[in-house]
């Protein structure tokens, strides 16, 4: 009966262990640059840091809700955030642009403004 607990408690170190380089957060690639940064609109919240962490808070019909966690991977049209099982893709519907002096795009349907 020992031997299997130690087992177990081995698996749990592999366990952690494999959390611990899932949540080495994965910078913007070059050619989304732009997305880093404070981007809002009246219930969101998507703060993009360059090191590769998010922070997302929903404020809308009296739920709160915020998810911070390291990027964990990118493509051209989402991004993929979470710490162990708990996963959540941020899809770019709108990559970055600038029109007529704001930088504005879209990520899960929701359109929102970049904060100087």
């Amino acid at each position: 009966m020992t031997g299997a607990v130690i087992l177990g408690c081995s698996g749990l170190e592999d366990a952690a262990e494999q959390w611990a380089e899932d949540m080495e957060p994965v910078p913007p690639p070059a050619h989304l640059a732009e997305i880093v940064g404070v981007w809002q609109n009246s219930a969101v919240t998507l703060i993009i840091h360059s090191d590769g962490l998010v922070e997302h808070e929903r404020h809308a019909e009296g739920l709160n809700r915020s998810f911070n966690a390291p990027i964990l991977e990118w493509s051209d049209d989402h991004f993929t955030a979470g710490i162990g099982p708990i996963r959540q893709v941020f899809h770019i519907d709108v990559p970055p642009a600038r029109l007529e002096g704001v930088w504005t795009m879209s990520i899960n349907e929701d359109v929102l403004t970049r904060q100087e």
